[in-house]
């Protein structure tokens, strides 16, 4: 399939192979002919040129690099077991458009002092809350950092709830909010 470029009013002299022009006594070159005259303002072009393919030695050297290691690099001292802070989070509601939600914790006894060393007693404060008040909290589940962080999968159903728990006396004798 040929391409058609148009040209608008092309202004030749009478012999059409070149002469001199309008605007003085410059000549103009006589051109060559390439294809014949479609109608009075249509050419055939020529078919565009041909692409040589896609350089795969570029790539093929690329991908044999490696990147520079210092000399001696992970020879002195000894591996450790490296614990970072993160969990795995999955959930079923794929198909709607779902976030996940930050909320701070407070944690504090009865008496307003808050809470030191939360994170075994942190778990266990808001595990019960999650046993009291789960109805309250739609039955949505959550994930404590341990420290101040809740996260859901969805907005709760209030930005500030305050909870008041009690645990048995091997964990505190005193009631914890």
């Amino acid at each position: 399939m040929g391409q058609f470029m148009k040209f608008d009013d092309l202004s030749e002299t009478s012999s059409g192979h070149g002469g001199v022009t309008s605007a003085g006594n410059v000549p103009v070159p006589e051109l060559p002919r390439l294809h014949e005259k479609v109608s009075s303002s249509m050419f055939f072009c020529p078919p565009p040129p041909m692409v040589p393919p896609p350089n795969n030695a570029a790539q093929s050297v690329k991908s044999k690099r490696v990147p520079m290691l210092r000399p001696g690099y992970g020879s002195a001292g000894r591996p450790i077991d490296l614990l970072s802070n993160h969990f795995k989070a999955s959930f079923t509601d794929m198909g709607l458009k779902t976030h996940f939600f930050r909320y701070n914790v407070l944690i504090r006894f009865e008496n307003g002092r808050p809470v030191e060393g939360r994170g075994i007693l942190g778990r266990k404060v808001l595990e019960k809350v999650w046993e009291t008040y789960s109805e309250k909290l739609l039955r949505k589940p959550f994930v404590f950092d341990g420290v101040n962080g809740l996260y859901t999968v969805g907005p709760l159903p209030q930005n500030r709830l305050c909870f008041t728990v009690g645990l048995p006396a091997h964990h505190s004798n005193k009631w914890a909010h």
